[in-house]
């Protein structure tokens, strides 16, 4: 029900079934796995979907290829911040300035936290990510 929801666009609906899925299995004691159709190299999965939907689950799992999709994003923070700043040591102190929300893989979450900071670099990083996710096929 959620992800045709938020395939229709109505992401407000959706993530608003999913606080009442998390009460109910809050006060039921139940585990339960979601999916939703986000890709995680898209712009508006950072600016609405990804943010909302970690708001109301404990953990984000990309179901795609993990190691291709943070080395992409490796690099991309290498093409925008330099090879000389570290990118690796900004990425991590992106990680750790995201606060609370879902647990996920370290490179969604640091592009999380940098377009809390920054959007535009935040989208220019996305941006080179995904031409190198494409490379990498």
């Amino acid at each position: 029900m959620v992800d045709l929801l938020s395939r229709r666009g109505d992401l407000a609906a959706a993530l608003r079934l999913e606080e009442l899925w998390k009460e109910l299995l809050d006060a039921q004691r139940i585990a339960l796995l979601c999916a939703y159709a986000v890709d995680p190299l898209e712009r508006g999965a950072y600016a609405a979907a990804l943010p909302g939907i970690g708001r109301v689950h404990s953990h984000l799992m990309p179901v795609d290829d993990l190691p291709r999709l943070e080395r992409a994003i490796d690099l991309a923070f290498i093409d925008v911040f330099g090879l000389y700043g570290d990118a690796r040591l900004l990425r991590d102190l992106f990680v750790r300035q995201l606060s609370g929300g879902a647990t996920m893989p370290a490179a969604q979450a640091a592009l999380l936290a940098l377009r809390e900071v920054d959007t535009r670099l935040a989208d220019a990083v996305l941006e080179r990510a995904a031409h190198h996710h494409r490379r990498a096929a």
